[in-house]
């Protein structure tokens, strides 16, 4: 399982904001952007199991700072196959793809397994809640045997299931904590869209299914798929209330993914059915920020000093942005870009947490945070050859000069330099150079190489053939 690094719990802005469009494509996910004025955490998308995982598609999204969540559906798949291991094959090649992203993929699948409006749900009479779990946790220990790190495991039922099952039979389906990340629950307010449906605020919709996952795990939470449609209420105050009540009274969620599809069946629950609705999403949302650098999560003392970069914007306008380790306030960034020098000699080797604080100008606040490990430096010099440039060497000219590039944050103790394997010349300061008198030297292929220290005695070596001739 991946540990991930969550938004401040409580804070204001500790939600982090998503979406769904019926078009898959980074493309829709910029036009959406630009319409509500937000760049989006996570990008919602639909997969069956007939497909190659795309990792270039999900590399991109997590490269401009978004991450993908895939909803993925296995329409044509029984749980008795799945866990007979029919399908270990596909399984393993999509996991092997998933492990290619240089960030995190939420994997969300088989989701709404409580209701009965999927193949893989309680109404088909060949399933169970224990089936169903068997095969949940055979697709998460595929992945384990492969070793996939970055994939994060969203457990997701509907806020209701079964016709008078209410929240009841949720807990059933469980895997368990060890097989589970996120915990994601989906309902809509649908208002008087159909004849049985009547407005619904969010607490009404999610209190009950919220308080009943509470009674099992400690995960943390989403709401997986949520909308609201115009009819039977202002839909402007709904998403207001929407946000309002999930900072006050549902801490446990980190994510808020917006389903955001006009259908003719179930009604337009699209952000842009209206400018109230516009301005309503745009009200509600904290600065977007993230931390762009460093992107991994593992340092070396050697870099010496690191620029911790976090982009972010608001059309409120930005106020400032703070930067935090190990809960100390280091930095306070008043105008793009957003950034701070740190300088990773100065710290203790082991973990160390970043905290990014960006405020916009109403003061309303995001928050996100990222562990990070110290190691001691173990790494030499950067070390380059930079004469000769040539392969071949004419010993007319007598001598010749062998010059090295050398450059360490923590100083360079000495530079080697040897010929055919014999020590030459050592050199203590910069230029780090010796003149090689070629004059005698016998014709045909010699090796010069060099090594470099850092104060600390991590060694670079570099080597380079050379041809004397007359």
């Amino acid at each position: 399982l991946l540990v991930l690094a969550f938004p401040g719990q409580g804070n204001a802005g500790h939600v982090q904001f998503g979406v769904f469009l019926p078009e898959q494509s980074i493309s829709a996910l910029e036009t959406f952007e630009s319409t509500t004025g937000y760049k989006q955490d996570v990008y919602s998308i639909y997969r069956d199991w007939n497909g190659t995982f795309e990792t270039t598609f999900m590399t991109d999204l997590v490269n401009r700072g978004t991450t993908p969540m895939i909803t993925w559906e296995p329409w044509d798949r029984s749980l008795d196959s799945i866990i007979a291991g029919d399908h270990d094959a596909y399984l393993t090649s999509f996991a092997q793809g998933a492990k290619l992203v240089p960030g995190t993929v939420l994997l969300r699948p088989a989701h709404e397994m409580n209701g009965w409006w999927y193949p893989w749900g309680a109404q088909n009479t060949d399933n169970s809640p224990e089936k169903y779990k068997q095969a949940w946790r055979h697709i998460v220990d595929i992945f384990n045997t492969e070793n996939v790190t970055n994939v994060s495991w969203v457990w997701s039922p509907n806020v209701n299931g079964l016709p008078g099952r209410n929240t009841d039979s949720i807990p059933s389906y469980y895997p368990g904590d060890a097989y589970v990340d996120i915990v994601a629950l989906d309902a809509f307010n649908f208002g008087t869209f159909f004849g049985w449906s009547s407005w619904r605020s969010f607490d009404s919709l999610y209190k009950d299914a919220y308080n009943k996952v509470l009674t099992f795990t400690n995960k943390p939470m989403m709401i997986g798929e949520i909308g609201s449609v115009e009819q039977g209420g202002s839909k402007a105050a709904w998403i207001k209330d929407m946000y309002s009540t999930i900072e006050k009274s549902y801490p446990k969620i980190r994510y808020l993914v917006w389903f955001n599809l006009n259908s003719k069946t179930e009604g337009d629950h699209r952000i842009e059915s209206s400018a109230s609705s516009i301005a309503a999403y745009q009200a509600i949302r904290p600065p977007y920020t993230y931390i762009s650098n460093p992107w991994g999560w593992l340092l070396q003392q050697g870099y010496g000093s690191l620029w911790v970069v976090a982009p972010a914007n608001a059309p409120k306008g930005m106020a400032k942005v703070t930067f935090s380790i190990d809960g100390k306030l280091v930095s306070q960034d008043y105008a793009s870009p957003y950034a701070y020098k740190w300088d990773l000699g100065q710290m203790n080797p082991g973990w160390h947490i970043l905290k990014i604080n960006a405020f916009d100008k109403a003061w309303n606040l995001k928050t996100v945070t990222k562990w990070v490990r110290v190691d001691a430096d173990r790494w030499g010099p950067t070390l380059f050859i930079t004469n000769p440039t040539a392969t071949t060497i004419y010993s007319r000219y007598g001598a010749l000069w062998l010059v090295a590039s050398v450059f360490d944050a923590n100083g360079i103790a000495k530079t080697t330099f040897y010929i055919d394997g014999s020590l030459v010349h050592q050199d203590y300061g910069y230029p780090y150079a010796w003149k090689w008198p070629i004059s005698g030297v016998r014709k045909g292929w010699h090796t010069i190489t060099v090594n470099s220290f850092d104060t600390k005695w991590n060694r670079t070596t570099k080597s380079r053939l050379v041809f004397v001739t007359s």
